[in-house]
């Protein structure tokens, strides 16, 4: 089995990345496809919180796998300006899809 991140991603802070979205316009649903085409997951927290220490997504508020559950805690890659539960019909945010 081959873990190595594709030719069409790139390495973030040990992080496979394979699309950063850095427009708050997308639903959660649009975003999971989107990564979904990709082959990809929208990133979860920890691997939101390493793009976000590498510079990438800095002020974007995204949405991470955990989709509208954040509780409120905002771990990992949440910004303060992410409600607590936004909506994943309707609310936009930006997104990044990892390995």
């Amino acid at each position: 089995m081959d873990n190595s991140c594709p030719s069409s991603g790139t390495v973030i802070n040990n992080v496979c990345v394979m699309d950063i979205h850095t427009t708050e316009d997308s639903s959660f649903l649009d975003a999971a496809r989107a990564c979904a085409r990709l082959g990809a997951d929208i990133c979860s927290n920890s691997q939101m919180q390493n793009i976000r220490n590498m510079g990438r997504l800095p002020g974007i508020r995204a949405w991470t796998n955990s989709g509208a559950d954040n509780d409120a805690v905002r771990v990992g890659g949440l910004l303060p300006s992410m409600p607590d539960d936004p909506n994943p019909l309707t609310d936009r945010f930006g997104y990044a899809c990892c390995l």
